[in-house]
């Protein structure tokens, strides 16, 4: 992957985990706990960068939503 991809790859992961922790509410989150899901969306946009039109990295499994047993 170019330099310049992958850096652009890095900003758009930081900006969606930023968005991702500002609309969270009562989140008050751990530096690895951001690292975490920083990690996560920078992994899928690489994986979806190299696969073809249609295809997602992301399986049914994955997630960033807590399940709240209410």
């Amino acid at each position: 992957m170019v330099d310049e991809r992958r850096q652009h790859l890095e900003l758009v992961a930081a900006g969606l985990t930023q968005s991702y922790y500002t609309v969270r509410e009562g989140s008050n989150p751990d530096h690895r706990e951001i690292m975490e899901t920083y990690l996560f969306f920078l992994d899928a946009l690489v994986e979806h960068d190299d696969q073809g039109p249609g295809q997602t990295p992301l399986k049914s499994g994955d997630t960033l939503a807590r399940f709240d047993m209410d």
